[in-house]
């Protein structure tokens, strides 16, 4: 997969799909993933997601955008997009 969309619930990525995309090896699940495009609704379960990629220094924050898709409620999506080193 070259290029992998996730929305994660609001607490985050899982710790198996997190661990697939941060090790270094072939045998992880993601390992020809060149775009990453995270989609949250909780932003603190994104930034410790975010953290644990860049930590990694296999990828590298590309662009983020925060967008209100409900008017009137303090809801903003993140939307997100990682590139591979």
């Amino acid at each position: 997969v070259e290029v992998l969309l996730v929305d994660p619930p609001r607490k985050g990525l899982n710790d198996f799909v997190l661990q697939s995309l941060i090790f270094e090896n072939e045998s992880r699940m993601f390992h020809k993933t060149k775009v990453l495009i995270y989609v949250s609704c909780g932003f603190e379960a994104f930034q410790r997601d975010c953290d644990a990629l860049l930590k990694s220094k296999k990828w590298v924050l590309d662009q983020v955008e925060g967008h209100i898709l409900f008017p009137g409620s303090n809801a903003i999506e993140t939307l997100a997009f990682f590139k591979s080193k």
